[in-house]
């Protein structure tokens, strides 16, 4: 008989491991369809079609970004226009690289009319009702 001894040929440590192609989650990506302005598309493209993944992002992403119309809302009333600059700036950047284009595209027109100088109730007419909730 002989004893191990825990040896392997180089070319057995430097063999890649088996990767499996990952389970697209019919039912997870059937409910992130249903939701409204995301390119779910895209979405699962960035995260290598895992709707798992993606569902993820989107849970941080809304974590994270909860309170951004009443941090903008308050910036812009003490007329801390950079603090709204920047709190619409990081949301639009958030929702670009998710993929949620309605959002994206809210945001970008929010931080267009804070940099412009805007009137703070111009400002958040551009923001449906649906979404000051």
């Amino acid at each position: 008989m002989a004893a191990q001894t825990g040896y392997r040929p180089a070319t057995d440590r430097l063999r890649p491991a088996a990767v499996a192609a990952p389970r697209l989650n019919l039912n997870l990506a059937a409910a992130l369809r249903a939701l409204p302005g995301v390119d779910v598309d895209a979405g699962l493209a960035i995260t290598r079609g895992s709707p798992e993944r993606f569902a993820k992002l989107l849970r941080m992403f809304a974590t994270n970004h909860v309170d951004d119309l009443a941090k903008l809302r308050e910036a812009l009333d003490r007329g801390d226009r950079s603090n709204a600059e920047l709190v619409a700036h990081s949301l639009k950047g958030a929702s670009g690289t998710l993929c949620l284009s309605e959002v994206h595209r809210l945001a970008g027109e929010f931080n267009a009319r804070v940099r412009s100088d805007a009137a703070v109730d111009q400002i958040f007419e551009a923001i449906p009702a649906s979404m000051m909730r």
